[in-house]
């Protein structure tokens, strides 16, 4: 899958998002992860989780990746951003279709 490309797979969609140098995620060295579109139910699991918005928005993304929110600590800033960048992304075409 090409980096930014979206696939579907029934109700949500994935994104692949490339860092910019390879990370250790799950014990594994990627150079890239899918990023799976949220739920309502990722939202609604995260709510309760999660006491600040950046707590709530790494465990969404650890989530949306298959990754523990923990270990995205270790990510880079700029890694980091790639991934929120992404996240981000699903609300913007939600208000974009909206706006039709």
């Amino acid at each position: 899958m090409e980096a930014g490309k979206a696939v579907s797979t029934g109700q949500t969609e994935k994104h692949r998002v490339v860092f910019t140098n390879p990370v250790t995620l799950n014990g594994e060295t990627v150079s890239s992860i899918v990023m799976r579109e949220p739920t309502v139910a990722d939202m609604r699991a995260v709510d309760k989780q999660g006491s600040t918005d950046l707590e709530r928005e790494i465990l969404m993304i650890g989530r949306l990746i298959g990754v523990p929110g923990e270990e995205l600590d270790a990510l880079s800033v700029s890694n980091y951003k790639r991934l929120q960048d992404k996240y981000a992304s699903f609300f913007a075409s939600v208000g974009q279709a909206a706006a039709r």
